[in-house]
């Protein structure tokens, strides 16, 4: 039996918050913002580092996550 190599709950956050400030950091160079979520709003950050609220999230259900 192969033994597969598997992903842990911490490898997948960190990979991905890299990914995100990556992806982050070319989308300010291109565009000149980014639109994202941060504490309950969406909001346009600039990329001097100011932030506008541009509008505040709707309470929803969470449901869990099962990655296989």
């Amino acid at each position: 039996m192969e033994h597969k190599p598997y992903i842990t709950k911490r490898i997948l956050i960190s990979a991905s918050s890299s990914a995100v400030r990556v992806a982050q950091k070319n989308a300010l160079l291109r565009a000149g913002f980014v639109i994202k979520a941060s504490k309950g709003w969406v909001v346009r950050e600039n990329p001097n580092g100011t932030t506008q609220k541009i509008s505040k999230f709707k309470s929803v259900k969470r449901i869990p996550l099962a990655l296989d």
